[in-house]
């Protein structure tokens, strides 16, 4: 009975009641991508709008489709600025399902960026309880090294070094160079990560990661090379992150002209991003007017 008044909570909506028809299911599916098609279009308050629909499409016992479609609405809630409502979606699905590490991890994001730190490493260290893999350590040092928290991303981060001094291939090599590139030793990480592709070669985080570090140390002709092969490798990924990373590394490098293709090409694919489409049109007019664009720089120095 406590269960079925959290699924009562969570999904906003009186329980129980007759079996959902398929009819209902057809919509709480299309609500659900309609959803995540505005997510990744930037138009958060409709993606919010649109998952509510979805769920309340819902009779019945609470599912794991439901508790997806809520982590897609919380996340949509605080790219909407919407922090407070985001925690409690978070928080609502944790308390109708206690063992939930995403969950945990997710509302940790969120205190974490909101600059509770507190809170942020309760929720943390229950997600790594309940998960206990090198993944959500990784997760977390990234989470606060971006939340400007170095110090507490440091502790994680050195956690999954000291606990795979033996690694030298496989899954474990491939946290232990992910942990040393946050931990800024770039040297021993892309060698790490290069020998772990040797046997893995179209790992696209891989090697996007090794390209967003060489464009950190300002390799971007290198780092090119990396988003080329992970472009090559990931035909069937969400690429849209990849093939923006190149973009930049190719201004940075003074290939207008390419950078201009890419650009185009990225329009066509996702019409609705504002601030590529705002970069076209800067590529556009130096393609046009400096002639100087044609020639690739051969220093990497922007």
């Amino acid at each position: 009975m406590k269960k079925m008044l959290f699924a009562a909570a969570l999904l906003g909506m009186c329980l129980p009641l007759f079996g959902c028809s398929s009819q209902r299911q057809e919509n709480e599916l299309a609500y659900r991508q309609m959803g995540i098609n505005y997510l990744n279009d930037g138009e958060y308050a409709s993606a919010v709008e649109a998952f509510d629909k979805a769920l309340s499409e819902k009779i019945g016992m609470v599912s794991d489709l439901e508790l997806d479609i809520c982590y897609y609405k919380g996340l949509s809630q605080y790219k909407a600025g919407d922090a407070k409502s985001a925690i409690e979606t978070y928080s609502a699905i944790i308390d109708y399902k206690k063992k939930l590490p995403d969950a945990y991890y997710l509302r940790g994001c969120v205190y974490a960026n909101e600059g509770d730190n507190a809170k942020a490493i309760a929720d943390f260290e229950k997600a790594i309880d309940l998960s206990d893999d090198y993944e959500m350590y990784l997760n977390v040092a990234n989470t606060l090294k971006g939340a400007d928290d170095a110090d507490d991303a440091v502790g994680y981060y050195s956690y999954i070094v000291e606990n795979t001094q033996d690694a030298s291939s496989g899954e474990e090599l491939y946290y232990r160079g992910l942990a040393h590139m946050g931990l800024g030793e770039f040297d021993t990480a892309k060698e790490e990560l290069d020998t772990y592709l040797e046997s893995n070669p179209t790992d696209v985080t891989v090697l996007n990661e090794i390209g967003v570090s060489l464009m950190d140390a300002k390799s971007y002709s290198k780092a090119i090379e990396y988003f080329n092969k992970a472009l090559e490798a990931g035909e069937d990924a969400d690429l849209r992150m990849i093939k923006r990373n190149l973009i930049s590394a190719l201004e940075y490098t003074g290939d207008f002209d390419g950078a201009y293709k890419q650009a185009k090409e990225y329009n066509e694919l996702y019409p609705s991003d504002a601030e590529v489409e705002r970069e076209l049109v800067f590529l556009e007019t130096r393609k046009s007017d400096d002639s100087s664009n044609t020639e690739k720089k051969t220093s990497d120095e922007p």
